[in-house]
């Protein structure tokens, strides 16, 4: 499984496009791409921009793993379930109890790229509850969604990264992909199993033994 990596590229169509390059000079056929970026605000990136990049990673065999408004939304749900939806990552931190939970856990600062963010994150069974709240969302926000436009460029709040952790699981395992399956997703089962599968002490993926 690849993960592409955070580069100079900052479009959703640039990081696909980085992928598939990755995928063609590298990639053998038991290889899953996922591609990880923020929705942003409709002014940083259009809804058109993201539905080419999402066409592009379809016909690619490109997967997305997208939060709307932006990756600070996954990590607000490590904390608390929240429908609320924001315009941009400026607009979460300043309405949101983020920052000050994260607070309460010694990070006055915030910084994404803050070395022990996982770590805090995960403290309380943070993994637990973002995966189940994350998948609550998708489905009450899939539900919702107007006709043609059920793109997650269109659904805000949305993040379906939580799906990216269980594919890691179901790739170790050998099962299909959690995208080809998603409707037979039980969270119960799905808990028990990932508790087997990543180290909540270290915070870290790892294969069952």
């Amino acid at each position: 499984m690849h993960v592409v990596e955070k580069s100079k590229e900052t479009t959703s169509e640039e990081l696909v496009k980085k992928a598939i390059k990755h995928k063609e000079n590298e990639g053998n056929p038991k290889d899953i791409y996922w591609v990880i970026y923020d929705r942003e605000s409709v002014a940083a990136q259009s809804h058109d921009k993201h539905l080419r990049a999402r066409k592009l990673a379809k016909d690619n065999n490109i997967e997305i793993a997208l939060s709307n408004i932006c990756i600070e939304y996954w990590f607000l749900l490590h904390f608390e379930y929240t429908p609320t939806d924001y315009n941009s990552c400026a607009d979460l931190l300043n309405r949101s109890k983020f920052k000050k939970l994260l607070a309460d856990k010694g990070i006055d600062n915030y910084d994404k790229g803050f070395v022990y963010l996982f770590n805090k994150l995960q403290e309380n069974n943070g993994i637990k509850k973002a995966l189940t709240h994350a998948q609550r969302i998708t489905e009450q926000a899939l539900n919702k969604a107007e006709p043609g436009k059920e793109s997650p460029c269109y659904l805000n709040p949305y993040t379906d990264v939580h799906e990216l952790l269980i594919d890691m699981k179901n790739f170790v395992d050998s099962k299909d992909s959690v995208r080809t399956s998603r409707a037979n997703i039980d969270m119960q089962v799905v808990l028990i199993e990932m508790a087997q599968f990543i180290d909540l002490k270290d915070g870290v993926v790892k294969s069952k033994p």
